[in-house]
């Protein structure tokens, strides 16, 4: 039974009435709403895959169109791999109709030309073949066909719920439309099960989602329902839309630093679309500009902290530019974060200028907090410039004004700003104590942001006395956290000193790590945020690792940084050093009991649990790797693995487990509360 959806009710009577008497009757029915019967089981029909599924491999979408154009001319030429081909099918989102409506537009029409008329999609993509159903003649006629089908305020909400970008929350929906919750859910369950909206969800909560061509059609028809109120209608939908994703960024800037770190920093990357179109709207508003500047600063956790930096800068950059076309001063806060963001992405005479200006408003303001930022990243610049005096007492300055100022996020952050500077210049003493009072600060707040930075300090500090296994060790537990949070800043700096500390044991490791660490410095424009004496570093490794490996094994060894670059610094860690990356939302008993509620035991491979063995009774990697006749990098990966699945981070800490809970010679742990010689768990295959 096709297209039941007009039908649907009368269907449902009908089948149900039909399986009645035909127990083994089976039905297949087609339609945009369930029919909502107790025999029923819906398969969702999704839009065409538009993504490649293999190399070599076209997608669904990109299929269905080659073959369209070919059936409209068989002497018609289509290279399926080109980029344009691609992007139109990734443009009509994969709806078979749209599709099929755009080949036939070839007939006239190149593909560049066609992705050109896209901007009215629906002028274009209409004229369909005579001999099919008229609904299906046009994309117009087709959503139009199930707009009718929709109820009063079904449509108001399709039509309004266009506003947004991207999918959005069941509250941010209510709240932005005017309605009430409960009313909202009811016309959004509607809307998904007419397939008008997709759910998804995002960690423990449900998201709603809308194609852009079902989000254009609603804008459509609401100027064509509306007429002349549309464009009051719209605004003040725009004006609602920003003013609840700023208000949601401030929000999540005064609760960042704390036990929902990681929750809010998930939530914000969700929503980073929304938050866009409310930046780019609020920029465009004098009534909203302000608080559209501000959220940017406040934002300040994604720019600098997950790897944004770039995007960070543009966006600040656009702001000051309007700000400054309409006569309004941005504030102190504004300009320090902006200086921060131009400090690391390499314009360090801009970022000057704009902490200075920063800090001369504060102080005029009498913002504590600002001035603080400002005279912290002023010390900064005066430490990579290699002026300890004047870094001493810029951060001195800041740091005393973020204690008056009780902001402990901002206190902890600069301890561990001076601590790294310190480490640098080699006041190891110093820089360890602040680095310990910053940690402290942390963990009493349940930070890990800062908390990771602590203990990439600190494994400078190891580095520079020449402890090279503390070194790597404080750097993996650095590394593990600052993937988790997806700081790319971070996780480069962390991967670059591994490389230095790992460059005699690891020569090959080492200099995989130290090519695609310079890819990412490449493209931030500063390598190792202009400190002389990283760089250094880094150049007496690299000289040291192109002296010792054979040509063949360097060229190999960067071409394999080259690759892993394009994978991240997360695929980086994970790829070069075994770092298997642990859910964060993990209970504060299992953290505490070394995460064993987590992963721990069962969950090993055989060969796992077996190099786990050998770990427990004290063997080094070395020693394993001559034990087993197994390669030392493979045995590295394995005890990384092994930590991981635990939840540890201490070799000892697996020991003391394995202590507690004997292995069996084939591998497997016994359970005091089993019978003898029952094994708890069998390895799967």
């Amino acid at each position: 039974m096709d297209n039941c959806d007009r039908v649907g009710p009368a269907v449902g009577r009908m089948v149900m009435d039909l399986l009645g008497s035909c127990p083994e009757l089976k039905v297949i029915a087609t339609t945009r709403k369930a029919l909502d019967v107790t025999a029923e089981h819906v398969y969702a029909v999704s839009p065409l895959s538009v993504s490649s599924p293999a190399p070599g491999v076209v997608s669904e979408a990109v299929a269905l169109f080659r073959d369209r154009v070919m059936a409209l001319d068989s002497r018609a030429h289509l290279e399926v791999g080109a980029p344009e081909v691609i992007e139109l099918c990734t443009r009509l989102e994969g709806l078979p109709l749209a599709i099929e409506l755009a080949a036939l537009r070839t007939r006239i029409l190149s593909v560049p030309e066609i992705l050109t008329g896209l901007a009215a999609r629906f002028e274009l993509l209409r004229g369909g073949q005579r001999d099919i159903p008229v609904h299906h003649q046009s994309l117009q006629a087709l959503l139009h066909w199930s707009w009718e089908q929709c109820p009063p305020g079904e449509q108001e909400l399709w039509s309004r719920i266009a506003v947004f970008a991207g999918s959005a929350s069941l509250d941010a929906i209510a709240r932005i439309t005017g309605m009430e919750p409960a009313q909202a859910m009811d016309l959004i369950e509607s809307l998904v099960q007419r397939s008008v909206l997709s759910r998804t969800t995002a960690g423990k909560s449900s998201r709603y989602k809308m194609l852009d061509t079902i989000r254009e059609f609603g804008t459509l028809m609401l100027h064509s329902i509306e007429g002349e109120r549309s464009d009051a209608i719209v605004a003040d939908l725009r004006r609602r839309h920003s003013a609840y994703f700023l208000q949601l960024v401030a929000d999540a800037d005064r609760e960042w630093f704390g036990s929902k770190q990681t929750e809010i920093s998930a939530d914000i990357g969700e929503e980073m679309a929304n938050i866009r179109l409310a930046l780019e709207n609020g920029l465009r508003d004098d009534e909203q500009i302000h608080a559209a500047a501000m959220a940017l600063a406040d934002l300040w956790f994604y720019w600098v902290g997950s790897g944004h930096l770039e995007e960070g800068r543009m966006w600040l950059e656009k702001a000051a530019a309007r700000l400054a076309a309409i006569d309004r001063l941005p504030t102190a806060r504004f300009l320090c974060i902006r200086g921060w963001v131009l400090l690391v992405t390499g314009d360090p005479g801009e970022a000057e200028r704009q902490l200075m200006a920063g800090a001369s408003l504060a102080e005029r303001d009498g913002d504590e907090g600002a001035d603080a930022l400002a005279q912290a990243f002023l010390g900064a610049l005066c430490g990579f410039a290699g002026n300890t005096q004047a870094c001493t007492e810029h951060y001195d300055v800041a740091i005393r004004l973020a204690r008056r100022s009780g902001d402990s996020c901002m206190l902890a952050m600069l301890l561990v700003h001076r601590a790294e500077i310190l480490s640098v210049y080699g006041e190891l003493e110093e820089a360890e104590r602040m680095s310990a009072e910053s940690a402290a600060i942390c963990e009493s707040q349940g930070d890990r942001w800062c908390l990771a930075y602590t203990l990439w300090v600190r494994s400078l500090c190891a580095y520079f006395r020449g402890d090279m296994e503390s070194a790597k060790l404080l750097a993996r537990d650095a590394l593990q956290l600052m993937v988790q949070l997806q700081d790319d800043l971070g996780s480069t700096l962390t991967c670059e000193l591994l490389a230095w500390a790992t460059r005699v044991s690891d020569p090959l490791d080492a200099l995989t790590a130290l090519t695609a660490t310079g890819c990412y410095w490449n493209l931030t424009g500063k390598t190792l945020l202009g400190f002389e004496r990283l760089v250094h570093e880094r150049v007496l490794s690299m000289a040291e690792l192109q002296a010792n490996v054979r040509p063949a094994d360097r060229l190999r060894a960067e071409d394999a940084g080259r690759k892993l670059a394009q994978a991240g610094p997360s695929g980086l860690a994970s790829g070069l050093f075994g770092h298997e990356v642990l859910p964060l939302d993990l209970p504060d008993g299992a953290r505490k009991s070394g995460r064993k509620a987590y992963l721990g035991w069962e969950t090993l491979t055989r060969r796992e649990r077996e190099i786990a063995g050998l770990v427990g009774k004290g063997l080094t990697n070395q020693e394993i790797a001559g034990t087993l006749v197994i390669g030392r990098r493979t045995v590295d990966s394995h005890v990384a693995s092994v930590l991981a699945k635990f939840g540890v981070r201490r070799r000892s800490e697996v020991a003391a487990f394995l202590a507690k809970s004997p292995v069996e010679p084939g591998g497997e742990t016994v359970s005091s509360g089993e019978s003898e010689g029952r094994s708890r768990r069998r390895d799967l295959p």
